[in-house]
This record gives C-alpha cells, structure tokens and sequence, in this order.
C-alpha cells in the first residue's frame, strides 16, 4: 500500500476560514490541526462555529481562506460575553 500524499496544512490555529457547506457559508476559527493518520485523504482541522466551547472537525476541502482578511478585526464571541 502506497503512502497517502497530503500537502502541508493551508491553515493554523487562530485562521479565520470560511465553511462552504453546500448553499451556506459559516465563518470559522480553527481551534486545531488535526494529526494525519494513514487513512486520511486530506488535510483536517477542529473549528469553532459558534460561541461554545465545542469544535466540529472538518476537511480541508470544505474551508476557503478569506482573501481579504488582513482587512478585518474577526474575533470570536464567546458564551459568558454574550
């Protein structure tokens, strides 16, 4: 069995990414990059979508950089700062 090639991962801990689900579209920080295992086919990350503790994993293929994010202050709100 061959090694699976994966490319270096595009994100790190702290990104703001973009979550293409379909017809929607959530904002994102990563929380963590995922440890490659032989099974993966790509790239994976734990990214907080909303302002609870939790993180849901998601593949590298389902997250766009945000091209112009230099240009924004993006901050996640957590639960006690609402």
């Amino acid at each position: 069995m061959m090694p699976n090639k994966i490319s270096e991962p595009k994100f790190e801990v702290g990104d703001a990414v973009i979550y293409i689900n379909g017809d929607r579209c959530e904002i994102g920080i990563v929380k963590k990059v995922c440890e490659r295992t032989e099974r993966d086919l790509e790239n994976n990350y734990f990214v907080y979508y909303s302002t609870g503790d939790t993180a849901a994993r998601t593949g590298e293929s389902h997250l766009r950089e945000i091209a112009n994010g230099y240009a924004y202050d993006i901050r996640r709100r957590t639960e006690d700062a609402i």
